[in-house]
């Protein structure tokens, strides 16, 4: 059998998330058009990324002798 302490929590794990549980429906989604923020500035973000990549692997230096 499971001790005491371990039903208990489960018991109130699952008590308290039913509890927590929103009744109202979601938001609605927002719309995605020209303006939306990812578009903006989708080149910086990839040049940023690889020039990290870049001076990452390029700046670990070689322990193998």
């Amino acid at each position: 059998m499971f001790p005491k302490n371990t039903c208990l929590l489960v018991l109130t794990t699952f008590v308290s998330g039913s509890l927590c549980a929103q009744s109202a429906p979601p938001p609605p989604p927002t719309p995605v058009g020209p303006g939306f923020p990812i578009n903006e500035n989708l080149v910086f973000l990839a040049v940023a990324g690889i020039l990290m990549a870049v001076y990452f692997f390029k700046g670990k230096k070689s322990t193998a002798k």
